[in-house]
């Protein structure tokens, strides 16, 4: 019996391994077989490699770890290991590997590169910048640190020292087109943030001159030239990428916009009508197709378009510029009605009710006129153009006091408005304000101190007050280099020369004024006085008698005088400082 039982027990025992709990011991390696090929560390960093490429990246990142331990100077490892923490957004934790390669191997150019990058990512400049500044003490000819250096100093607002990077990456690279096409992008880029424009201006041509008629060189140079108002040449540019690419709205729309401003309107409706498949929402574009025909004075079919976008949705732009065809075409009462329909909080309110006081002006009713614009300041105080019509009408009709009043509040609205501060000196002066005169002229001059018209206002006021001929001499000129269209600075210089005794040239300012106002009565004795003095008696008695015959009852002298004493604003429909733009052609 105890044989029996020793037999079945190993059996048992046999049979109780296969059917218990079994739980398999942990391996290590396998590569334990090839222990000559390969380390612990690089197997386990090999498996981590394939899990990271699958983008099983917990997986990965435990076997690098796994792989670290064996070997904790396998620098592959690290790197690698950091490269998968930056995947999973760990990038404090990839930091501090990358520190670890670099604390073995401080010249390791690919820690640190990588490691500048993570910096740069994360907006750590300094760091970034000390770490590419590494690895230009290895490489200085590193193009991609150089690069790096750059941009940490653009993003720095270092412009001056980006700028002289920019140089030497310029010495590094020679003549490869390509970067030196980036350089030149890049510091047209500089230049704009400094708001530079010509040295803007300057690299986008070099880098259109490398490369011409490429969309991104195209844009930004257009828009350049948009900036200097060159028109010719940003149309030209646009044209050849037209003609030699594929349609594109963008282009297409500025070449549409440059043409107008070069009056080339054919050119304008026909990248218009280019557009049109492209734009689901049509009604923008046939405005502005109602405004080129408009500008092109071709008023009738201006006029259809602008009645039939007003039926459409009854908008402020196309009844305002209806109005003004209305003008043109002497049906004044029709443009009245439209421009009272405009309501105050109307883009177009300031310039309709300006229009609709010049036009009671024009038919008698001043009191109505500045009624009007007062009751529309009173409704809108924050439109400029309001202020200053306003203010001149208070100056015609001589109320000083309240157009100061007035002025001061606009110039609270507008501080750094020359016209608004010149108006106001004016006003002071009437009142013998010196000392507020001063304040306000020096103020506007200093605002802007090449506007013209600012130096002529002040000629005119030192002539109307008898100030030195030298001063109104100085004033005129300095009015007429700068461009200044004021109609009365020729005759004023030609009365400051007369009174300085400088014969020659006033009589050369007196014969060209004479050529174009061969009836005034002023300048025709003059000339008479003056060939007398210098005893050429035909011309003289030639002049004489002419003068003579015209009527001297207000010459040119007391109308100038007139004129200075009360400066209105005289509102033309013609004039295109009263009829801008239209706001929708601007949107290009």
């Amino acid at each position: 019996m105890k044989k029996a039982l020793i037999f079945i027990t190993p059996i048992l025992v046999f049979m109780g391994c296969a059917h218990a709990p079994f739980s398999e011991k942990p391996r290590t390696v396998t590569s334990d077989i090839f222990p000559e090929l390969m380390t612990r560390s690089e197997y386990y960093r090999q498996l981590a490699w394939g899990y990271d490429r699958d983008g099983k990246i917990s997986e990965a990142i435990e076997l690098y770890r796994l792989s670290l331990m064996h070997d904790p100077k396998n620098l592959q490892a690290k790197i690698q290991l950091s490269d998968a923490f930056r995947k999973e957004k760990l990038d404090h934790l990839a930091s501090a590997q990358l520190s670890e390669v670099l604390s073995i191997d401080s010249d390791n150019i690919l820690a640190l590169k990588k490691l500048g990058d993570l910096y740069l990512t994360n907006q750590i400049y300094s760091k970034a910048a000390l770490i590419y500044q590494e690895l230009l003490r290895i490489d200085s000819a590193d193009e991609r640190a150089h690069w790096a250096i750059f941009y940490i100093r653009k993003l720095e607002v270092k412009y001056d020292v980006a700028l002289k990077t920019l140089e030497k990456i310029e010495n590094l690279v020679g003549n490869k087109d390509e970067t030196l096409i980036r350089i030149s992008f890049e510091r047209a880029a500089i230049y704009r943030l400094q708001k530079n424009w010509q040295q803007e201006l300057k690299y986008l041509e070099s880098a259109y001159n490398l490369k011409p008629n490429l969309y991104s060189h195209v844009s930004l140079l257009s828009d350049s030239y948009f900036r200097f108002k060159n028109w010719i040449k940003a149309s030209t540019i646009l044209q050849r990428f037209t003609d030699t690419n594929d349609f594109n709205f963008e282009i297409s729309e500025k070449l549409a916009y440059a043409s107008i401003q070069t009056e080339n309107y054919e050119v304008a409706l026909r990248e218009y009508a280019k557009q049109k498949p492209w734009i689901h929402d049509q009604y923008l574009l046939e405005l502005k197709v109602a405004h080129v025909h408009f500008l092109m004075k071709d008023y009738s079919i201006a006029e259809q378009k602008y009645l039939a976008l007003i039926q459409l949705r009854g908008e402020d732009e196309p009844k305002y510029y209806l109005s003004k065809v209305y003008q043109i075409t002497d049906r004044h009462a029709d443009s009245a009605t439209l421009l009272d329909q405009l309501p105050p909080m109307s883009e177009y309110y300031g310039e309709s009710q300006i229009e609709l006081a010049d036009y009671e002006k024009k038919n008698g009713n001043f009191n109505e006129a500045i009624n009007r614009v007062r009751r529309a300041h009173l409704k809108r105080p924050d439109i400029l153009a309001i202020y200053k019509s306003y203010a001149d009408m208070l100056i015609e009709n001589k109320r000083f006091v309240e157009s100061v009043a007035l002025l001061e509040q606009g110039v609270g609205f507008y501080p750094n408005d020359e016209e608004l501060r010149f108006k106001l000196a004016f006003n002071h002066y009437r009142l013998n304000n010196q000392k507020s005169f001063k304040k306000q002229i020096a103020k506007a001059i200093q605002i802007n101190p090449n506007n013209s018209e600012i130096y002529a206002g002040l000629a005119e006021l030192w002539y109307a007050k008898d100030k030195k001929s030298t001063e109104v001499e100085f004033f005129v000129r300095k009015a007429m280099d700068l461009k200044s269209k004021n109609k009365n600075l020729k005759p004023l210089l030609a009365w400051a020369l007369m009174e300085q005794q400088k014969s020659i040239e006033a009589i050369a300012v007196f014969e060209e004024y004479y050529e174009q106002n061969p009836d005034e009565y002023f300048y025709v004795k003059s000339l008479a006085d003056i060939y007398r003095f210098g005893h050429v008696s035909s011309k003289a008695e030639a002049f004489s008698r002419v003068a003579v015959a015209l009527d001297t009852d207000q010459g040119l002298k007391e109308k100038l005088l007139d004129q200075i004493q009360t400066k209105p604003a005289i509102l033309d429909a013609s004039d295109k400082n009263k009829s801008r733009m239209p706001a929708s052609l601007e949107n290009y």
